[in-house]
Parts: structure tokens; sequence; C-alpha cells
């Protein structure tokens, strides 16, 4: 789940004594978006591992930001279009090519746009209609949502005014949410509450009622702890207790181990998923600094591993594996919650599996539901040789096949999770981001709820890489996918041409992703 949170709203936050752990614990991971108006952090929140967002409310606002340059670390720019004085009247009329220059500004800067596009711009743009039909009635039927989704990388629901009526927040939510998602699937779509309107705290039942409600059509909120300002002139004192009190009870309902036997077609609950294999494992056992990440940061329902390992965490999750329908059919039976199908051009999977994947992951999904078990999708971006022996070229070239042949699309619907195997373009960033940018948007389309992992590998085909060029594959697309399989391989029939094992490389990899706990 994502989170979006000012940094004043985190100190509130913070300074809850009895709560600090609690918050801490809940807010500092990589999927927590902070936005922060300072150059640098607040210390009490300096070394956490989340990302970083400035805010504002205009182009001229968002150009005065950049000529001093970005800040370090951040990674979003955040634009907040109302009808408030603080946008001018222009953006507020045209909202959809201001959201576009944000975008193209924020682009050309390396970052990404999360567009805010408030409920109440509708009464500058059709108020006949709004007064008629009511602002959030007015603004779906306009379609306005669509049109800046396909400008924008994340989208945030300014639905907060109607959290007080849950029936009427979650209508509107999963209402935009289809418009968002249909301009463009791989969008990162976020609801919003706040703690408190017109001076008044917000009942926590009515705040979980509408996060519940809307939680398979959104990947996370805005939180917001308001106060009497130039940004909100009726809100009164804030009420930091508030959140706290919903977040515990998000908490509580949201415990259970994110993969589990009886969980069917449901969406796995995950901050960020790390894969590995049983022997990356071993292999990040006997690196320098490996084990303290096992028995740390990594010791969590959301490290899964294919196969066993001496080494692996208590509480991973143990998965099954295999590379065709036969070993599936074995793996199937095995007391593990979710078993990886691993189809590729290689020796280990039959001829006519490879040249039909469609066909094969259907018949494991029915192999997989019979059994209740999940069927994690991880076919390779060199099947397209076996699919049509005419592909011929480098490997950027078989990847632009694999999305003409919609392969992505068409597996999708039969997978609870699809694993994009990317690794082999990740020592080349920019492209890393577009393909899997492009293929998640394939899988959206058909599989909406499917969670989604890229590939990462410390040694792709023998090629050599390093932690640096790695993070930055993560920083560019953790907004995209739920989490990596990070391989780390060594020479076997899995990988003919790979040589000695480099678990160094994951290990420098994960401490500047991961914050080890005590």
């Amino acid at each position: 789940m994502h989170w979006l949170i000012t940094a004043g709203a985190l100190l509130q936050l913070l300074s809850l004594t009895p709560d600090k752990a609690f918050v801490t614990r809940e807010f500092n991971r990589s999927s927590t978006v902070v936005i922060s108006p300072w150059r640098h952090p607040p210390p009490s929140i300096r070394s956490w591992r989340v990302g970083r967002a400035i805010s504002v409310t205009s182009i001229a606002g968002l150009e005065r930001t950049l000529a001093g340059g970005v800040p370090p670390g951040v990674h979003f720019v955040v634009f907040d279009i109302e009808r408030w004085p603080l946008t001018p009247a222009g953006e507020q009329t045209h909202p959809v090519q201001a959201v576009r220059k944000a975008a193209q500004l924020a682009h050309d800067h390396g970052l990404l746009l999360i567009a805010a596009p408030a409920t109440d711009l509708i009464w500058g743009l059709e108020p006949a209609d709004a007064r008629r039909e009511g602002q959030f009635a007015a603004f779906v039927r306009s379609g306005l949502a669509r049109r800046i989704a396909r400008v924008a990388d994340w989208y945030v629901i300014q639905a907060e005014r109607a959290e007080g009526a849950p029936s009427r927040y979650r209508a509107y939510v999963q209402a935009i949410s289809r418009q968002v998602h249909a301009a463009r699937p791989d969008t990162v779509v976020l609801g919003e509450v706040e703690t408190n309107h017109a001076g008044h705290a917000v009942p926590v039942s009515l705040l979980f009622r509408d996060i519940e409600s809307t939680r398979h059509a959104v990947q996370g909120e805005w939180l917001g702890i308001p106060q009497q300002g130039v940004y909100c002139g009726d809100c009164g004192k804030p009420h930091p207790e508030v959140a706290v009190a919903l977040l515990r009870r998000i908490s509580r309902v949201r415990s259970q181990p994110p993969l589990s036997a009886s969980a069917g077609s449901a969406p796995i609950q995950s901050p960020l998923i790390w894969l590995f294999a049983g022997s990356g494992i071993s292999h990040l056992a006997e690196a320098p600094g490996g084990k303290t990440l096992l028995h740390s940061a990594l010791n969590q329902p959301d490290t899964w591993v294919i196969g066993k390992s001496p080494d692996m965490p208590p509480l991973a999750t143990r998965l099954g594996g295999a590379a065709n329908l036969k070993s599936f059919r074995r793996a199937v039976e095995s007391p593990v919650p979710a078993i990886v199908l691993d189809v590729e051009n290689w020796p280990m999977t039959p001829p006519a599996e490879k040249k039909h994947p469609v066909a094969t992951y259907a018949k494991a999904a029915r192999i997989a539901a019979a059994h209740h078990k999940m069927l994690i999708a991880t076919p390779a971006v060199d099947l397209v040789r076996a699919v049509d022996p005419s592909s011929r070229g480098p490997l950027y070239r078989r990847f632009r096949r694999f999305l003409e042949l919609r392969l992505a699309a068409r597996i999708a619907p039969y997978a609870n999770v699809y694993e994009i195997q990317v690794q082999g373009i990740e020592n080349d960033p920019r492209r890393y981001l577009s393909l899997v940018r492009a293929i998640a948007r394939q899988v959206r389309s058909s599989h909406p709820q499917a969670r989604i992992l890229a590939g990462l590998s410390t040694g792709p085909s023998g090629k050599t890489t390093n932690a640096g060029t790695l993070y930055q594959d993560v920083e560019e697309t953790r907004g995209i996918v739920s989490g990596y399989w990070l391989n780390i391989p060594g020479h076997s029939q899995w990988c003919p041409r790979c040589t000695t094992p480099q678990p160094e490389i994951a290990v420098r990899l994960l401490r500047m992703l991961l914050r080890p706990g005590p």
C-alpha cells in the first residue's frame, strides 16, 4: 500500500511519543512518498527509505522550484490544482493543458508527476452541470480524469470531501479509478482521506470504511492531517490522533501474510516484494553483510523464496518453482501457497509449451486453481524465438516483438503475479523503465488486480553490472511494480553463460534500498 503524506503531517504523528515506533514502522518503507517543502528532510526522517516529493499549485510555482535545481533525493512532483487562489484561473479552466506542461517540466528534470486535480475544478468548467448533478457526478461525467491521466504518471483522487458518506466516496473513487486506468493502465492511483473538516475530527470508522471499500480500486492513499492555514481556511486544529487510530486499524486488518493457500485470486498486499531463488539466498548468506540483511530487513513475509535454503529467513514465504507443466504438477503437491512457472526458450521447457506459452499458462492456472494455489508467471522475452522463429536481432528488438505479440496481455489473466523478465536490459536504465512501463501496461489492461514484479540480476547472462545501476532501475520503476526478482546467478543449466555468483552486488543494492532493523 502506497502512502502519500506531507512531512508536516508526518512530524505531527511522530510527536505523539507513545506511537512513534508504530508510525515509524508503518511509514519508513519505500512505498511511502513524503512531500517536503524543505530542501533537506528534517533530521527525524532524514535516514528513512521513503520516496520524496515536492508539491506545487501552479506552473509558475513549479518553474520557480525547479529553477534552483532538483532537491537531493526528490523523485516526484505533486501538482495540486484546485479552485482556489493558489492556482491561476487559466490553469483552473484548462487543467489538462496545465498538467501536460507540468509533466513536461517534471520529466525534463527526471521527475515523475503526481497529478492531484480537485473535484471542485468542475465548477469553473461546467458550473450548470455541477449545480444540477452535484460536483462529483459532474466531474465523473466530464471525463476530465481520463484526459489528465494520459499525461500524468500517478493520479490522486481528491475524494476527501465525500469521506463522510462512504457509499458516495466508494462510488466516486471507483468511477475515477476506472477512467484513469482505461486511459493509462500502468498509472498508480491513490485515494485521499483527511482527519478533519471544518474544525471537526472525522470518525475513524468512516475513514476506515472509505479505505477498505476502495482498496482494490486504488494502490494507496494521500493521508491528510490539515490545520488552519493558507491551504485550508476552515480546518481548525489538526487531529493526528485520528490518523494513528486509523493506521492501527488498517494494520490489524491487513496483517495477514501476503500469500496464503486459501487466498484464491485476491491481490497480494505488500509494500515491496523481494523474490529470490533458494540458491540466491544461500549466496547472499555467504557475502559480507548478507546474513545481517537476512536476519533483519529481509526477514519478513514479503521476502519470497523459490525452493529451499538453509539460510532462508524464518518469516520469509517459501514458493514452489517449475519450468514446465510436468514439474508444475509436482510442485502444486508441496505445502506452498504459490508456484513460479518460469517458461523460457531453453531446454527445461518442452518445445510445444514454449511455442504456445499462453496455452501453457492457461493450463497451469487450471492446475493451480484445482489445488488452491496461486500462479506466478515469469515468461521470458526469448519466447518470441519459439513463438515466431523469424524473430531475430538484438535483445531490445526481441522485447519490441514481445510487445507486438501482446504476450504479457494474453498471459496475465491466468496469473496472480506477473514477473517481467527485463534483467537483460538492466544496464540501460532508460530502456529498463520504458520496457517495464510498456509491459506493465499490457498486464494491467487484461488483469488490473495482478501484482507485477520486475527482474534484476547481479550478472545477467554473464554480463557485468553494479549496484548503482540496479539502484537506478529500482528508483525509476518502483512506482510501477510491486517488487523485484533479484537473481544472483552462477554457472548452471539455468544460466550456462553465467560465471561466478556475485552476491556482494545484491548486498550493496539492498543496503541502499533497505534499512536493516535492530
